[in-house]
């Protein structure tokens, strides 16, 4: 079984891999605006705290949204792929860029966590975790080689 069919294989619902395809969006972009030399410390400080900062407010935020249906999960994942998009058109960009796929990535978690508490049977909430954990660092580890390989 190759590496992209075992990635599928551990993604349980579609709608989980949303948070995932976010996740990485949003490590890969944080880390090409880290790495890119164009930062001096001071504002490289402020871009780490404003991250932090956007994925806060998307928990927080994350928390007003009343159900996580598939239109909320399409929503979201537009809004990520749009943003990446316009950061690739338009290095200027960036930089808000990051900070908003932070914020997408913040409210994308906590409705995983709840759709993950409603679809998931007792004996089971503890392996869709892990699973979901997973499939995170999966997404994560691609993304951030693609972000290497598209840096060079």
């Amino acid at each position: 079984m190759s590496l992209g069919q075992r990635i599928a294989h551990m993604a349980p619902k579609g709608r989980l891999r949303i948070r995932d395809l976010l996740g990485g969006l949003a490590s890969a972009a944080s880390f090409l605006a880290q790495t890119s030399g164009g930062l001096d410390p001071r504002r490289l400080t402020m871009l780490v705290a404003a991250i932090t900062l956007a994925e806060a407010a998307g928990s927080v935020a994350a928390a007003r949204i009343p159900t996580s249906g598939v239109r909320t999960q399409v929503i979201l994942a537009s809004l990520g792929v749009g943003a990446a998009i316009v950061a690739a058109l338009r290095p200027p960009a960036v930089l808000p860029v990051v900070v908003a796929l932070a914020f997408l990535s913040g409210v994308a978690h906590p409705l995983r966590a709840g759709a993950m508490q409603r679809l998931a049977a007792d004996t089971m909430r503890a392996r869709a975790a892990s699973v979901a954990s997973a499939c995170d660092k999966a997404c994560d580890t691609i993304m951030l080689l693609a972000a290497g390989v598209w840096r060079r």
